[in-house]
């Protein structure tokens, strides 16, 4: 439970690239049954790219939650390049 944040790199066939920045807070919860539950939530930029994306800029929201049988996210963004 707490803050987090950091930095990715998204790599596309072509060879391009995006770089963003994001940061967010997780919860997580024991469940009666011993297990446990994170969900999350944040924002994320755009802080440049390669090829076409040379010029994006954007941002955008996610949420999600972790299990230990996996992991299911969503997310919104606005974006120009």
């Amino acid at each position: 439970t707490g803050a987090h944040g950091g930095y990715t790199i998204s790599n596309y066939e072509n060879g391009d690239q995006t770089y963003q920045k994001w940061e967010g807070t997780h919860k997580t919860t024991i469940k009666e049954s011993g297990g446990w539950e994170s969900k999350y939530e944040g924002t994320y930029q755009f802080l440049s790219g390669t090829g076409k994306f040379e010029n994006i800029k954007g941002n955008g929201v996610y949420r999600g939650t972790i299990t230990p049988k996996g992991l299911n996210e969503e997310g919104e963004a606005t974006v120009e390049y």
